[in-house]
Formats: structure tokens, C-alpha cells, sequence
């Protein structure tokens, strides 16, 4: 029965066969992008796995080659680093937080005297519903940080990168949901705010099946 067995040492792939004959992988199964310029044109396809041996910005991101080829897969690998945490998620969280609390003190304070019911109790619904919903999409950040990559199997961490429509579909909602809601409490009367208002709440509704089905997933990976 043939074996064949890979290593490493220094950083540098060295293969050993116990008997037979085997094939070097082609240079875009390890493709060195700190070395791009290097590698002679037409000697290799796409490169499907990146070994960028510490060439980072100061971000984390891996340096682009200058080489267009290359750069495809350089970008596609750095929308999954920036990506697979939600980095964006706990910010936004904080912002949509921040803001719910400056609509909600001035509508307690400024326009409770100057509006009617009616607008009120439309301006209260979205404030209550931003504020309750940025803090669902917190709770999804902090879960999201919460998960490193090195500690996944390949199954998880594909079910990890699915979670991330969960909270991106949710911040939507939000806006949509929340935004049409302030428009409507201030007299407008357009026919697209009044259609953002049922898609924006079928966006929260998704978000949080979404939320439901990818933590069930996880779960089963376990």
C-alpha cells in the first residue's frame, strides 16, 4: 500500500513517499504571495490557498501582490478575515444603540409637548423597536467574537460563515423597519416608506429565524 506524507520544516514543504512515485502539487495549491513577482508568468492557475508568510497590513488583511491574478484571491481571502468575526457587527450595534437613546430623550423631552398622539405613539414604536433590536444585534456581535476560527472544524466554521446573514439581514430590518417608522412620525407620506415599513419588519423576522436555524446548525457540529 502506498503512503504518502508531507512535513514541514523552516517554513519549507518537503514530501517523502514510503514506495512508488508521487506528483508535486501545482505552485497554486501554495501559492507564496509575498513572492508573487517572482513566480513566472503562466506557470500556474488561480491560486486556491495563499501562503502569504507574514505579508499583513497593519490590519491583519494580507498585502495585495500587484499581480491581478493573484489579487482576486487575495481580496476574496481578506473578506473572509474581515468578515468571519463581524467586526462590523458590535459597531454598528453601538451606534444604532446610541442613536435609539438620543431619539428616545427627544421624545420625552422636545417633542412630547409639540406633537400629537398619534405621531407619538408611531415616533415610540420605532425608538422602542430600534432600541430593543440593536440590542439582539449586541448579543449576536458578542456571540460572533466569541468564536475563533483555530478552535472550528471545517464543517463549523462554513456554518460560522453562513451565521454572519443573521445580524447583516437584522441591521437591515432595522433601518428600513425603524427608518420608514421616524419618516411616517414626521408627515411623510411616500408610498416606498410606507412599503419599507412591512418589508423592514419581514427583514427582523428573518434575522432572528436566520439567528435560530444557524445556532441549531452549530449545534449539530458539535
Amino acid at each position: 500500500m502506498r503512503a504518502l506524507y508531507s512535513f514541514v520544516i523552516d517554513d519549507n514543504p518537503r514530501f517523502i513517499a514510503e514506495a512508488g512515485h508521487f506528483r508535486e502539487l501545482p505552485v497554486e495549491y501554495n501559492f507564496p504571495t509575498h513572492i508573487a513577482k517572482k513566480v513566472p508568468r503562466g506557470t500556474y492557475a488561480r491560486p486556491v490557498m495563499l501562503h502569504y508568510h507574514r505579508a499583513l497590513d497593519r490590519r491583519g488583511r494580507l498585502r495585495r501582490s500587484g499581480i491581478r491574478w493573484v489579487d482576486e484571491s487575495v481580496r476574496e481571502a481578506n473578506c473572509m478575515i474581515t468578515g468571519f468575526y463581524g467586526r462590523w457587527v458590535l459597531p454598528a450595534a453601538g451606534v444604532l444603540l446610541a442613536l435609539a437613546t438620543v431619539a428616545g430623550a427627544l421624545g420625552a423631552h422636545l417633542l412630547v409637548a409639540r406633537w400629537s398622539a398619534s405621531r407619538l405613539g408611531i415616533y415610540d414604536i420605532a425608538v422602542r423597536y430600534q432600541f430593543y433590536q440593536s440590542l439582539g444585534l449586541l448579543a449576536m456581535g458578542v456571540l460572533l467574537r466569541g468564536i475563533h476560527p483555530d478552535n472550528l472544524t471545517s464543517a463549523r466554521r462554513l456554518a460560522v460563515q453562513s451565521f454572519l446573514s443573521a445580524p447583516r439581514l437584522l441591521f437591515v430590518g432595522i433601518v428600513l423597519f425603524c427608518g420608514s417608522l421616524y419618516a411616517l412620525s414626521l408627515g411623510a407620506t411616500s408610498r416606498w416608506i410606507e412599503l419599507a415599513t412591512p418589508c423592514g419588519g419581514a427583514m427582523l423576522i428573518g434575522g432572528w429565524l436566520l439567528f435560530a436555524l444557524y445556532v441549531w446548525r452549530l449545534r449539530a457540529h458539535e
